[in-house]
């Protein structure tokens, strides 16, 4: 539910909300989000990126690199326990 709301949020009118969203997506560590998330990465590159979208920017590729931290671990322990294939 928690995730579902926030990838609601992230496309709210708010940049406060869309802030907080992206990061309880990193969070909560959504492998459902990542596109979202490199959607508003790539967006802030564009040359007319407003401050704001750079900073959502910057929180995106934080929750972005925690997301695909966790993931790698969690793939590791998978391994560990199951043998690798």
């Amino acid at each position: 539910m928690q995730e579902a709301q926030a990838l609601l949020e992230v496309q709210a009118a708010d940049p406060a909300v869309q802030l907080a969203a992206v990061t309880q997506l990193g969070d909560l560590r959504s492998l459902n989000s990542v596109s979202a998330l490199q959607a508003i990465v790539e967006a802030a590159q564009a040359p007319a990126a407003s401050a704001a979208q750079q900073t959502l920017a910057t929180a995106a590729a934080t929750s972005i690199a925690q997301i695909e931290s966790w993931s790698s671990w969690a793939t590791a322990i998978e391994t560990l326990f199951r043998g690798s294939a």
